[in-house]
């Protein structure tokens, strides 16, 4: 889903890419959103949960690899391995329902990060969080859109040089 796009992703493959029968998905789900969102969600868990029950220098230092990790040039080449927000933040937020739901969550557990990592380091905490997220989502989604990796590189940069965990 993450690499071609939510309504480009069809039940039938991707029962064949769990290697389960296209009848055994109803076993399973109740529907395709229903299948999106747990995708979404687990999804969520693997590039966003590694910051739930983090704090202190030890969120921040894991934050600061992420924001590396994240805007980079790897991660603008391979969305399908990458943050599922900015993979495809446009259907979830057209999306009805669960799926609308659980792209909300998965983005508020990213600004919550960032939040309980500047709590302390900013006046502002949430709305530097919330400046953060849509930074680095954005810088991402535009870098994707390009097809010169020079112009890619400064995105990614500037990007970084305004998203930034303070040290200390």
């Amino acid at each position: 889903m993450r690499e071609s796009g939510i309504e480009k992703t069809g039940v039938a493959e991707v029962m064949k890419a769990a290697d389960m029968t296209h009848g055994g998905f109803y076993r399973h789900f109740a529907s395709k959103d229903a299948l999106v969102a747990e995708a979404i969600r687990h999804a969520a868990d693997q590039t966003i949960g590694r910051f739930d029950g983090l704090a202190g220098e030890e969120l921040r230092a894991e934050l600061r690899g992420y924001l590396a990790t994240y805007l980079s040039t790897g991660h603008v080449a391979n969305p399908g391995i990458g943050c599922p927000i900015a993979a495809t933040a446009e259907e979830g937020a057209r999306a009805d329902g669960d799926i609308r739901k659980v792209y909300a969550e998965m983005t508020r557990r990213l600004h919550g990060a960032f939040v309980r990592a500047l709590e302390d380091r900013v006046g502002d905490p949430e709305g530097e969080a919330w400046r953060m997220v849509a930074t680095i989502v954005g810088a991402v989604t535009v870098a994707r859109t390009l097809d010169d990796l020079d112009a890619v590189r400064v995105v990614l940069k500037s990007a970084a040089s305004a998203a930034r965990i303070p040290e200390g």
